[in-house]
């Protein structure tokens, strides 16, 4: 399938998918090309340090989607042994938009893309996200319960990564658990951060409570 053609008239979600599997190699290169156009010229790198650390580490670290005008970048370090970045901030401050940055990179390094940072190493990840969450009438599922749903789906992840491998699960929660009063809240996002950090797992969580 030419792409030239498909972009003459907007593609179904279908149509996105085919292209997406059959085409995964020219979709690379045209990712690279229209970096390069626009001046971007920042690799994704796997650090063999990193690797063996479980770090993933980002100079200037920005949403692809966003014009540069009116961007903000912000630069981080997520790993260690039994640590976590939490993010905290009120309304409309960028928290769930960092997390977004995060992941979108995490998944263009992997596909061999370029990432929209100064700079990029991580170990090979696994992502795994908790953002957006819905309920459904149709289910009988409640907005708490599905958000409970994908958290366990979160922990069973972790359970199953390779640790010799060095790959690690890298987990970002959006404000979880907003489906219920602060402190049962703040006793269930421990016991489910506790879950993860015991596990090979990098990660960042997004959170209102300042407790």
């Amino acid at each position: 399938m030419d792409l030239d053609s498909v972009a003459t008239s907007p593609p179904s979600r279908t149509t996105i998918g085919r292209l997406l599997i059959a085409n995964r190699g020219e979709i690379a290169v045209r990712i690279a090309r229209t970096a390069r156009d626009m001046g971007i010229e920042t690799v994704s790198i796997y650090s063999e340090d990193d690797c063996a650390s479980g770090h993933l580490r980002r100079a200037d670290i920005s949403h692809p989607l966003i014009p540069v005008s009116s961007c903000v970048s912000n630069s981080l370090s997520i790993g260690g042994e039994h640590s976590l970045i939490m993010v905290s901030g009120s309304n409309m401050s960028g928290k769930s938009t960092l997390l977004r940055s995060i992941g979108i990179n995490a998944v263009l390094a992997q596909a061999g893309g370029p990432v929209c940072a100064d700079g990029l190493t991580l170990p090979p990840v696994v992502l795994a996200t908790s953002m957006r969450v819905t309920d459904s009438l149709n289910d009988g599922v409640s907005f708490f319960f599905a958000e409970l749903q994908r958290l366990k789906q979160i922990v069973d992840m972790s359970r199953g990564i390779d640790d010799d491998a060095g790959t690690r699960l890298l987990f970002l929660l959006d404000e979880i658990l907003q489906g219920t009063n602060s402190q049962e809240r703040q006793i269930a996002v421990a016991q489910v951060i506790d879950h993860l950090l015991a596990q090979p797992t990098i990660g960042a969580v997004s959170t209102h409570d300042l407790e």
